[in-house]
């Protein structure tokens, strides 16, 4: 089975005493997943299975390249400040403290997603001054940004014309909670 997921490169170009803006890139990873790995593939609160977020214990890194098509040898997680996971091609990556229970969407593992598309649009809209969007604006040429809940329903989608979003097509504002009940999100 084949997953993506996003990471980071850090190019080794320091200015006026550390790293800037543009020396940090995010990077698509495919991965494959082998048969043996855990995953939590089969949770129940999964709505679309090709949008839903898992996790896996292992994967083997097959590709690290960036939205211009740059290919890189190793890249490390994006989301975690006190751990990092590092990423080479070629080589198997392995979470050894996997979150076995399977109904954790954002517990320990290797986070991963089916769909291409939805690992690249992962996160753009939180990524401060390394995403796309900042203060309302797109700042890459993206004619439309969706997101979507961690179980694979669609959460936002919006279009955006000369960079600044013009309507939004959809959105849900009711997110399960692991109690069972609905709680309304604020936009």
């Amino acid at each position: 089975m084949i997953g993506y997921k996003i990471a980071q490169v850090h190019n080794l170009s320091y200015k006026s005493g550390g790293l800037n803006d543009q020396d940090i890139r995010r990077v698509l990873v495919t991965l494959e997943i082998p048969d043996d790995a855990k995953t939590n593939l089969h949770r129940k609160d999964i709505v679309d299975s090709t949008k839903a977020k898992y996790r896996c214990n292992k994967a083997k890194v097959l590709k690290i390249e960036d939205n211009e098509g740059t290919e890189y040898q190793e890249a490390t997680t994006l989301c975690y400040s006190d751990k990092k996971l590092k990423y080479v091609v070629g080589e198997e990556v392995e979470e050894k403290n996997y979150n076995t229970d399977i109904e954790v969407v954002c517990g320990e593992g290797i986070h991963f997603f089916l769909d291409k598309e939805v690992a690249l649009l992962f996160g753009l809209d939180d990524l401060g001054p390394h995403g796309p969007i900042k203060d309302g604006v797109m700042r890459e040429p993206l004619a439309r940004y969706q997101c979507w809940w961690e179980n694979g329903q669609k959460k936002l989608e919006c279009h955006y014309q000369d960079g600044k979003k013009k309507w939004i097509t959809s959105r849900l504002a009711f997110q399960r909670t692991k109690m069972g009940r609905m709680s309304l999100s604020r936009w």
